[in-house]
């Protein structure tokens, strides 16, 4: 504290001391400077916070960083504080803030304001008697250089004087006090009082001095301008005593700042204190016009020559009387002239031109020399690089100052001084050269600053007789410009259409009104631009239209003066003749857009007509190509076509065929202008009959994908271009405007991804021109679309959103029936599909073979189909079902009266009907002709069927639906339409059965209902109408269920049988059994209620039908109805099980070894649901013993029967025929419950691992599975026996050879793995059945074969792709059993292979762990082989490690310890540890090694350390566990064989070993074997104990024979 106390105490004596520092710098009665470096010291003895007085402590020191943060605090204390300041701190604060408010530092100057701010709004009035101190430098910050500062001390003064009114009032009542600050800071500071010099560089020294100069300049303006004159007028002293001789210095200061507050001051002063200025009148001549005009004020040249303007305007004598200087003010002007505006604003140059017309007479020159002089003053500093952007006004300075300065001349002499200082503007603006560059005007509206010289007096005169040698010029740049051949050509041109473009442009200005030049002068300005016209249109007709710069010229002139060219009578004939005569022979030349612009200037002339036949002649001329043709079309009608031509357009039949040319489709498809249409329709220049022609040729070009891209481009671009047009086509009765339409949205499903797109494009622009036009009748499109299908027809979602559009426009009854298709075109449509069912069917039909009844219509009509392969069946019923869906649609339906309840009657009927033939196509791809199959088509039919079920159902919710529908079904006599043989017959009856057992279901049954369903099966029963009966018998099975008369009807159905004879009455027994068997199945344990005897007797007769029919429909109702009725008969003894045994057999013997046809597959199918009825019979409680002798007695042939009918099933695919697959499942499930699974040769069925049946496969797959573990304990004892090498199955080889693409999971639609990939996994699973149950020499042959072959790599590579390794994210298969696999418990396709390939993965590295780590070590990918490495590890190797440490601890139980040769080796097993303790102890000493399992096991190899060593030297230990390891690594990863390799190691080592003579013992101390031997005796020692003995003995002698022993 004392030191710093010292400082500041030497610091106030210097100050005291120093004359220009402090109070006695301007006189003994001055109080010291606020502003000044050098301070007094400041009390702090009033504040009593010791906080705040170190942070006001700092506050004086020179570093800007630490005085900020002392504001910050400051400002922090002030805020937080619950008090406002004391007096100490606002009086130490009014001493600080002066000096802060200036402070070099940006950041400290902004929060010094703020901070203060603060203080004074906490302080409130208290702080009025410090303001004297503050308000200076507090309203001077307000005008800081800086920003940021200034808006700083804004906002702090506007927080505590918040109205003008008070901010006001501070000025007026503080005004002396912020004088003499201003003053002090003006006239008294410095550069080294503000700064010191040791703390401050020169330059922020400097800056620190001119922002407060230029500041309290600022302030002391302000006060003049805003404080009333009164006021002003207190402190007029004050305002004088600054206008003292060096305050004048300021005008030419180094700073910018404080030159422009300067003149701004001396400004204000001229207008409220002008006496102050009268007074000083030398010193402002001498600052501002003597040093002044010469010096730099750059930034500053408006405010110096503003203030130099309002100081000649008020006093003009500085310019005379009290102008000192050497040289004439004038020449001072010139030097400030020829700097221009110093990169001021454009201002700067009227305040030019008014200063010099405001200057005394004596003042200006008035000489020639002395006014041209001037003038080129005034050039030069109009043509500095930094005036291009001030051009114009500098120029028209120029301009006035040269009118000003002409008037002291005589005649003679303003035309020389204008032919020296005008003209040569005028030329070189015409002809620009190097030569007059001086001279140049640059920037926008040039020429009318050229014209306003030409408006200077005597200047037309002389311009007028240059006129001719300046259109000369021009005309020879014209005619001399480069032929097209010449490399400078387009340079040429581009110069000479400049040059004309100027010469208008001028030639424009000079006419205009405003000008007012002589009548002669325009006059001679017209001939010549006449003269230059036609020297252009010569030229063009001469070079055939190439100079397309003399085309530029003359449309230059007819731009800006065509007007009064086309007044002119020759003009007028020379354009008419060149347009008539030679303009349409140019119309493809390069001067195309200039001549179309010269013609449309004589449009209104009456040679118009004949000029633009002339031209439609030459575009149809065959020689030109059609982008030329399309370019003069384009160029012809823009929008500044006049309406003149656009009237003449549409009656021109040249030009219309021209259009429909371009417009639309070759032959090929191919669209000359795509465009050109849409571009000229806006103009109306096409008329409607060429409108139409383009669009029916491009819409006719949509029926095909190829060809199309043109024509889908070209209509989008006239859709969006011109929607009323397509809006018209498309509603225009006489145009084709639904064929567009339907093209487009058909292209829409096109496979070229471009045309669907363009497609799409155009679909969407039709639906908003028709909406647009508000008259596209979407429901007649629609029905046009459904009762008439082609290719060309639209897809159906398009009318799907057309029937959307329309039932949201108008949601009446009369709208929906009018977008609603006849009925009798859907029946039609229904009978062209409609065809006899195939005989496999039978098994999906509710009435069983009873579809062979049916006779085909034999129909030669082909089905029609749209571009989807839909037919017209297949799109009404979609579209029925898709409008019945909406529910405000089917109450509008069944909410209308009888004609409404009889549509919805027949529209679900003809539903089901479609659902059922759709169901049959799905089962069978092809069968009937209601779509053509395919992916897409296949699940539309699909939803089809799902739609139109929910559909009726909906229908059926409504109870009063329920009621007109029953009444009306029930009262129906048949369902035959005549023939009761018919595919309708057949379709109708069934859609009967399910329509009334659905609505039976809803609404209850009754007595009336099950009085009428008895009459109905009553009377159809006499009738020959079988299919009407079994719909009857199907649909009225709830309410008739337990009835009398269904009882009695099945007792008849029995006796009636029983008595017949199937080859004499066929037919009777026939509809017979598929009547009864009808009754069994709808009606429960109806079978229950025949007499057993009766039944008996039935059974006994019709077993015999099975094999001694042969109609195969017969055999096949037979095995139905023994189906139904053995399980009430289970308890019967006899031979009939016998028989039916046999019978089944016989019956699989007549299958055919090449493959089951169609119609065996229902006598198949109903046979074997025959064999699962007997055996889940034999499975019962209390089964009869009969039934089961028989099944085991025939089990072997059974068996055989069905692995006979598995192999004939395999030659036929059941991918796509449900039956057949049906058939198949059930085959192999009868397959897998027999007993007797014994096969004469296993190979036969690798064959069928290839099927394309999945059951199939699936069954051999799993009998090769169950037999191929027992068989190789046969392999392994061959191959002992017989010392011969073993193989795995070609067969089985084969199937892995090739391996399949993980793609077809992509393409694949089932819920099943794909045939060839199930094919290829299995036959690995199966390859990998060899190893269990096969020796060592067995699975070391099986390796070999693998490795050979490099199958493996195909498996490893499809496994680590498809679980993510490759991708470096594998799956979680935490939640699989990877060690088994049981196909078909996952639900998803993608997971059931992710387990498959998991668990292949898990027995790929369980048997072949050699060959899968080289795979493994032959990745290349990092990525791919750290997320093997790591997967591995968590999800694979726990139970393969498992495993083989099971199987050494196995080993080491039955081995190790039974083993006499193992006696003295132990084994441990660490299952947690993964390790493997091995010991073997030698000598009463263990040797022991350990083998530890890596996480990644076998991935990472095992591990063999070694524990204790002992009786061998460490080079032979290390071999040892090289040897162990090495075993286990190349040895298929055996554990075993690594320790039986170790174990011989160690035996062979210790094998002949002797105990030491000394110590008897094997081992010694030091575990080493005796390795010394006596050359005498031959006795081994230990070297330890030799050297012992040798020690103790003092003697080098054998300790047995005493012979000299030599120890090395």
């Amino acid at each position: 504290m004392s030191k710093k106390f010292k400082s500041q105490a030497s610091s106030a004596r210097l100050g005291n001391g120093l004359g220009g520092f402090g109070s006695t710098a301007f006189g003994s009665s001055a109080r010291p400077s606020t502003l000044s470096y050098i301070q007094e010291p400041l009390d702090y003895s009033g504040i009593s916070d010791a906080n705040v007085v170190v942070t006001l402590k700092n506050l004086g020191k020179r570093d800007a960083t630490t005085k900020g943060k002392a504001l910050e605090d400051l400002q922090v204390h002030v805020d937080s504080s619950e008090s406002d300041p004391d007096d100490s701190l606002l009086e130490v604060w009014a001493q600080l803030y002066p000096r802060l408010s200036i402070d070099s530092s940006r950041r400290v100057r902004q929060l010094a304001h703020t901070l203060n701010g603060r203080i004074c709004a906490r302080s409130g009035k208290r702080v009025a008697k410090h303001l004297s101190s503050i308000a200076g430098p507090w309203l001077a910050g307000t005008y800081d250089s800086d920003r940021a500062a200034a808006k700083a001390a804004q906002e702090a003064f506007a927080l505590v004087f918040p109205t003008a009114e008070k901010a006001q009032a501070v000025k007026r009542t503080f005004q002396q006090s912020i004088l003499d600050y201003s003053n002090q800071a003006v006239l008294h500071e410095s550069v080294k009082t503000l700064s010191d010099e040791r703390a401050v560089s020169k330059d922020d020294a400097e800056a620190t001095y001119a922002r407060v100069v230029a500041t309290s300049l600022a302030l002391m303006a302000v006060l003049l301008e805003s404080l009333p004159p009164a006021d002003v007028a207190h402190c007029a002293s004050a305002y004088d005593d600054l206008l003292q001789s060096n305050v004048w210095a300021y005008a030419t200061h180094a700073d910018s700042s404080v030159r422009r507050h300067m003149h701004r001051l001396v400004r204000q002063y001229l207008r409220s204190q002008p006496k102050a200025i009268e007074r000083q009148l030398k010193d402002v001549s001498t600052a501002y016009l003597y040093k002044g005009l010469p010096s730099d004020q750059f930034g500053t040249s408006v405010d110096f020559m503003r203030t130099v303007e309002a100081l000649t305007l008020a006093y003009p004598i500085i310019w005379t009387e009290h102008y000192s200087g050497k040289k004439p003010a004038i020449s001072r002007l010139r030097t400030c002239l020829k700097n221009g505006s110093q990169s001021g604003v454009a201002e700067f140059w009227p305040a030019v031109g008014t200063l010099i017309r405001m200057l005394p007479a004596e003042v200006l020159p008035t000489s020639f020399d002395d006014i041209a002089d001037l003038l080129l003053a005034v050039r030069e500093g109009a043509t500095k690089r930094e005036e291009r952007f001030n051009a114009a006004h500098s120029w028209q300075t120029y301009a006035g100052v040269a009118s000003t300065l002409l008037a002291s001349l005589p005649e003679d002499a303003q035309i020389s001084l204008i032919e020296k200082r005008v003209l040569p503007i005028v030329r070189h603006y015409l002809s620009p050269i190097q030569e007059t560059a001086d001279w140049a005007i640059s920037g926008a509206k040039s020429s009318s600053i050229v014209a306003g010289f030409v408006k200077i007096r005597q200047v037309p005169v002389v311009l007028e007789r240059e006129f001719s040698s300046l259109a000369d010029q021009l005309i020879l740049q014209i005619k001399l410009s480069q032929p097209e051949q010449s490399r400078d050509f387009e340079k040429s041109q581009r110069e000479t259409s400049a040059a004309g473009e100027r010469w208008a442009a001028l030639m424009r200005d000079l006419g205009a009104e405003n000008v007012g030049l002589p009548d002669s002068f325009m006059v001679t300005v017209t001939s010549q631009e006449v003269r230059i016209m036609a020297e252009s249109l010569r030229l063009l007709a001469a070079r055939q239209g190439k100079p397309y710069g003399a085309a530029a010229v003359v449309d230059a002139l007819l731009r800006d003066s065509g007007d009064r060219l086309k007044s002119d009578p020759r003009a007028r004939e020379t354009l008419e003749a060149f347009a008539t005569n030679d303009l349409p022979e140019l119309m493809h030349s390069p001067s195309q857009l200039q001549l179309i612009r010269c013609l449309y200037a004589i449009s209104d002339t009456a040679s118009f007509a004949a000029a633009f036949e002339r031209i439609t002649d030459t575009l149809s001329s065959p020689s030109s190509s059609a982008t030329d043709k399309e370019k003069v079309l384009r160029a012809l009608f823009t929008r500044h076509t006049p309406k003149n031509v656009l009237s003449i357009a549409p009656k021109s039949t040249q030009l219309q065929a021209l259009i429909v040319s371009l417009a639309s489709a070759d032959d090929a498809g191919v669209v000359p202008c795509p465009t050109l249409m849409a571009e000229l329709l806006p103009f109306d220049v096409v008329s409607p009959a060429t409108t139409s022609n383009v669009l029916d040729n491009l819409s006719a070009c949509l029926a095909q994908e190829n060809g199309s891209t043109d024509s889908l481009k070209s209509l989008t671009f006239l859709a969006s271009r011109s929607p009323g047009a397509m809006a018209h086509y498309l509603t225009d009765s006489s145009t084709s405007g639904s064929t567009l339409i339907s093209g487009a949205v058909r292209l829409e499903q096109a496979q070229d991804d471009q045309i669907a797109e363009l497609a799409t494009k155009l679909s969407e622009k039709l639906k908003l021109s028709g909406e647009s036009n508000g008259t596209l009748d979407r429901s007649a499109l629609v029905k046009q679309n459904l009762e008439s299908v082609s290719e060309s027809s639209l897809p159906m979602a398009t009318l799907f959103s057309f029937t959307q559009q329309i039932l949201e426009e108008d949601a009446s009854w009369e709208a929906t029936m009018k977008a609603l298709p006849s009925l009798d075109i859907w029946e039609q449509s229904l009978n062209t599909v409609m065809d006899a069912p195939v005989p496999s069917l039978a098994i999906l039909s509710p009435y069983g073979t009873g579809i062979s009844l049916i006779v085909d219509a034999h129909r030669t009509a082909r089905v029609k189909l749209d571009g989807e392969g839909l037919s017209q069946a297949m799109r009404i019923a979609m579209y029925v079902t898709n409008l019945l869906r909406s529910e405000d649609a089917r109450t509008r339906l069944t909410s209308h009266g009888d004609e409404a309840h009889e549509w919805v009657r027949c529209a679900i009927t003809s539903l089901l009907i479609t659902a059922t033939i759709a169901e049959e196509n799905l089962s069978i791809p092809g069968t009937n002709t209601l779509w053509l199959s395919g992916p897409e088509n296949d699940r539309e039919a699909l939803d089809l069927v799902v739609n139109a079920y929910a559909v009726a159902q909906s229908i059926y919710t409504t109870t009063s639906n329920r009621v007109w529908l029953l009444q009306n079904i029930m009262t129906a006599d048949s369902d035959s339409a005549g023939n009761i043989s018919s595919p309708q017959t057949y379709y109708t009856s069934l859609a009967h059965a399910k329509l009334l057992a659905d609505l039976l279901e809803l609404s209850g049954s009754d007595t009336e209902i099950a009085k009428q369903g008895d009459e109905a099966i009553r009377r159809l029963r006499k009738s020959e109408d079988v299919f009407t009966l079994l719909s009857r018998i199907h649909g009225f099975a709830q309410p008739l269920a337990g009835s009398q008369y269904m009882n009695r009807l099945c007792n008849e159905f029995v006796a009636d049988l029983t008595g017949r004879d199937p080859v004499t009455a066929q037919p009777t027994v026939f509809r017979s059994l598929l009547t009864l068997n009808a009754v069994l199945r709808t009606q429960e344990d109806m079978a229950e209620c025949i007499a057993k005897q009766r039944l008996i007797f039935l059974v006994k007769h019709v077993v015999s039908w099975l094999q001694s029919s042969e109609s195969s429909v017969i055999t096949t109702e037979t095995a139905k109805l023994l189906s139904s009725l053995l399980p009430a008969m289970k308890d019967m003894y006899g031979d009939h099980w016998t028989q039916l045994c046999e019978v089944l057999v016989a019956t699989w013997a007549t299958v055919p070894a090449d493959g089951i046809t169609e119609s065996a597959i229902p006598t198949l199918h109903a046979s074997l649901k025959l064999l699962g009825t007997l055996r889940s019979l034999a499975a019962e409680d209390e089964a009869n013993e009969d039934l089961c002798d028989a099944l085991k007695a025939y089990d072997g042939k059974i068996f055989s029967g069905l692995l006979a009918l598995l192999v004939s099933s395999s030659q036929v695919s059941d991918q796509l025929h449900q039956p057949r697959r049906l058939t198949n499942e059930l085959l192999a499930r009868q397959v897998s419950k027999c007993k007797s699974k014994t096969m004469d040769d296993v190979h036969d069925l690798y064959a069928l691992l290839g099927s394309t049946s999945r059951a199939v496969q699936g069954a051999a797959s799993e009998l090769l599975h169950a037999s191929i573990p027992i068989a190789q304990e046969q392999i392994s004892i061959d191959a002992a026996i017989e010392s011969k090498k073993a193989s795995l199955p070609d067969e089985l080889l084969s199937l892995i050879l090739e391996v399949p693409s993980l793609d077809l999971m992509e393409d694949s639609d089932d819920n099943d793995l794909p045939q060839e990939l199930q094919s290829y996994l299995i036959s690995w699973r199966l390859l990998f059945d060899h190893f269990d149950g096969s020796s060592y020499k067995v699975k070391s042959d099986y390796i070999e074969q693998v490795k050979d072959g490099a199958y493996l790599p195909g498996l490893l590579d499809m496994a680590l792709e498809y679980l993510g390794h490759t991708r470096g994210k594998p799956v979680d298969v935490a939640r699989f059993d990877i060690a088994h696999y049981h196909s078909g418990l996952q639900d998803k396709t993608g997971t059931d292979l992710q387990w498959l390939l998991t668990h292949l993965f898990y027995l790929s590295l369980l048997h072949l762990p050699s060959l899968t780590k080289s795979y493994y070590l032959d990745v290349r990918s990092r990525q791919t082989s750290q997320a093997v490495e790591t997967w591995t590890a968590k999800f694979t190797s726990p139970p393969i490690i498992t495993t083989s440490l099971q199987a050494v601890a196995d080993w080491s139980e039955k081995s190790v310890k039974e083993d006499p040769e193992y006696e003295k080796m132990t084994v441990k097993v660490g299952m947690r540890s993964r390790e493997i303790g091995v010991s073997y102890v030698v000598d009463e000493q263990t040797m022991a090694i350990k083998i530890v399992l890596p996480e990644a096991y076998p991935l990472a190899s095992a591990q063999v350390v070694g524990v204790s060593r002992v009786a061998v030297k460490e080079e032979k230990w290390q071999s040892w566990l090289r040897s162990c390891q090495g075993v286990i690594t190349f040895s298929n990863g055996s554990i075993i064989d690594g320790l039986s390799a170790w174990r011989k190691n160690v035996t062979g080592a210790l094998k002949g070993q002797t105990e030491c003579a000394i110590c008897y013992s094997i081992i010694s101390g030091d575990k080493q074997l005796p390795t010394k031997r006596c050359p005498t005796c031959k006795n081994l020692f230990h070297a330890s104990c030799l050297y012992k003995w040798f020690k103790t003995s003092n003697a080098s002698t054998c300790p047995l024979c005493r012979e000299a022993f030599n120890f090395n």
